[in-house]
């Protein structure tokens, strides 16, 4: 599946994620690959510095994925446009226009 948005400077914080083209509500945005691991694992990460608590994403109730770029920088908003379901299934809450930074809720994936 091609991402349907590219990677530039945000307004947000440092990078974010933006359309490249016109996304409809419902629609898959793209597939959020990384690492799979348990959450042992992730409080062993975390203990010796080796991982960033923002950047695991809750995939089910004990793994979850380090997310590897571009996926890293799709940003939070507490008025996403962009929803989480699945194991890492990005959709549109909204419809999205092309050149929109593209968000979802980070609370919303713990």
């Amino acid at each position: 599946m091609k991402e349907k948005f590219v990677v530039k400077l945000s307004k947000i914080e440092g990078f974010g994620c933006f359309a490249t083209e016109n996304i409809r509500k419902g629609e898959i945005i793209c597939l959020i690959r990384g690492e799979r691991i348990t959450f042992q694992e992730l409080k062993e990460r975390y203990t010796k510095g080796k991982i960033k608590i923002c950047n695991p994403l809750q995939i089910t109730e004990k793994e979850y994925l380090v997310i590897k770029e571009p996926y890293i920088y799709i940003n939070h908003s507490c008025n996403p446009n962009a929803g989480i379901r699945k194991e890492g299934e990005l959709f549109a809450l909204k419809d999205i226009k092309k050149g929109q930074e593209i968000t979802y809720d980070y609370s919303t994936s713990e």
